[in-house]
């Protein structure tokens, strides 16, 4: 277990896979501001540590930072934790905040809006404040694909332009930072402020008593082989199954070398088997250059998986949810060999499983891929500085958030994986080693957190894997006017807002 604490420092590597976007003019950099520096420091400055922040000696003299935060699910404890109770991450949480308020000598409030689900209710509300010309929240904390669907409405001030704030730290997602970043400026960031970051992180888990029962190799040796594709599972999956009630049907009651989904949990596989579709020019605006035959080739290669694997059950469409669908009580009852799960999933799900499992990163497309990719579900939490923050508050809001991902960092990060390392999967060295590739072949695809904006073709993804039918050629053909005239449209916005 030394080893494993040791390792904990190491794994947020995950944040230095990609380098940020191209930064160019900042905009909106103050002339003075509420926060007095007594090193004479005006900015941050980089660190030879990625992990230490470079803020100086402030002072916010007692200023309130109003947050409104996603009060739903994964995302509530994030930020906000009234007193000690001795549950770790809720302490952490709370000496995070106290830590953060001294050093800056702010205090921090949050104001958690329930939303039932809804996941544009929070950026909702502080769009309608901001609009109004009323200034109650000065930092957003919503969902990632429901706050970038207003990033282009003027709302949210440019984060690269805040001095304190250095989004080229490694506590700050770096693949998220490449595909948010637009024209230099950049208006959401996520990084270790969110425990749902890590938490909505897509894997492959399996269950070493069954693949030991079959004869199989572990897949950690698969991995580090850089053998582990779609097309290694598809083999491993399609010898493994038993009608184990004995009704002669092939049902959700039996034994399988493979459990996945056909809505949610599908949407993995578009950035874990390398298919892009919304890329950059040289200017660092989005241009739609869908790779047309890996991503038909992809979708091959799921739906074989899927449907063409004798050993594999998939989760139909409808009871596949973020939360609650049948994968895990099939892979908790020990009835498949293989399933995909996000580590929500199995943190909440797996505390008392019998049998030892291990988690590796999702397969690739093939073995001629450079690096394994790894999928966030789209519901994590991304901040964002609204734009009713007057200038002379903008150096606070990047001091605060600065602190607030340094010291998650220092508190809540560890203390998060301190309590995940009672599970199975973190109870020997070849699982750290695998959860540590997994958070540095993180990564998510513009298409996907834009995907509302561009004509919904996740949502034509999943109708695939509903219908078990590629029909990505004609999906393609008759949705490029409406999505290349969509990114055309967000560009136009973005260097509107630009000026």
């Amino acid at each position: 277990m030394n080893y494993i604490l040791k390792t904990i420092a190491v794994l947020l590597t995950v944040f230095m896979t990609m380098a940020a976007g191209c930064t160019g003019d900042t905009g909106h950099s103050s002339d003075s501001s509420d926060l007095t520096d007594s090193s004479g420091k005006t900015s941050t400055e980089t660190s030879s540590d990625p992990y230490v922040d470079e803020l100086p000696e402030l002072n916010g003299d007692g200023d309130v930072v109003n947050i409104c935060g996603w009060g739903y699910a994964e995302a509530t404890a994030e930020l906000y934790s009234e007193e000690l109770t001795g549950e770790i991450v809720n302490d952490a949480v709370f000496n995070r905040n106290l830590a953060l308020e001294q050093r800056l000598n702010i205090k921090m409030n949050v104001i958690l809006k329930a939303d039932g689900g809804n996941q544009y209710h929070v950026p909702n509300i502080v769009r309608s404040a901001v609009l109004a010309g009323d200034g109650a929240y000065d930092i957003m904390a919503g969902p990632t694909y429901a706050s970038a669907y207003y990033a282009t409405e003027n709302i949210f001030l440019d984060l690269r332009g805040f001095d304190y704030l250095d989004l080229d730290k490694s506590y700050w997602a770096q693949g998220y930072n490449e595909v948010m970043s637009v024209g230099g400026a950049q208006y959401i960031c996520t990084g270790t402020p969110a425990i749902s970051l890590y938490r909505f992180m897509y894997v492959t888990v399996y269950n070493n008593a069954l693949f030991d029962s079959y004869n199989l190799d572990n897949l950690n040796d698969a991995v580090n082989s850089d053998v582990w594709t779609i097309e290694y599972q598809y083999k491993l999956a399609e010898d493994i199954y038993d009608d184990l009630n004995g009704n002669g049907a092939y049902d959700k009651e039996d034994l399988f070398g493979f459990t996945g989904g056909a809505r949610t949990s599908s949407d993995t596989y578009w950035v874990n088997l390398d298919v892009k579709m919304l890329d950059k020019d040289e200017n660092d605006y989005y241009i739609y250059e869908p790779d047309i035959s890996r991503l038909s080739g992809a979708v091959d290669k799921v739906l074989r998986l899927y449907y063409d694997c004798a050993g594999s059950y998939i989760v139909p469409h409808g009871d596949d949810g973020v939360r609650d669908t049948d994968i895990v009580t099939i892979f908790s009852d020990s009835r498949t060999a293989m399933a995909t799960m996000h580590l929500s999933a199995i943190e909440t799900n797996l505390r008392d499983f019998e049998d030892e499992y291990s988690i590796v990163p999702m397969p690739k497309y093939n073995d001629e891929q450079g690096t394994y990719k790894t999928y966030v579900q789209v519901e994590l939490t991304a901040f964002a500085v609204t734009k009713t923050v007057s200038t002379d508050r903008s150096d606070m809001m990047g001091a605060f958030l600065e602190c607030l991902a340094s010291e998650s960092y220092k508190y809540v990060y560890p203390a998060y994986y301190e309590t995940a390392l009672s599970y199975k999967y973190l109870q020997n060295e070849a699982s750290v080693e695998m959860l540590k590739l997994i958070y540095e072949s993180l990564y998510n695809d513009g298409s996907i957190i834009y995907t509302n904006e561009l004509g919904g073709a996740l949502i034509d993804l999943r109708n695939m894997m509903k219908t078990r039918t590629n029909t990505v050629a004609s999906v393609i053909a008759a949705l490029e006017p409406k999505i290349t005239a969509s990114v055309d449209i967000m560009n136009g916005l973005y260097k509107s807002i630009r000026g």
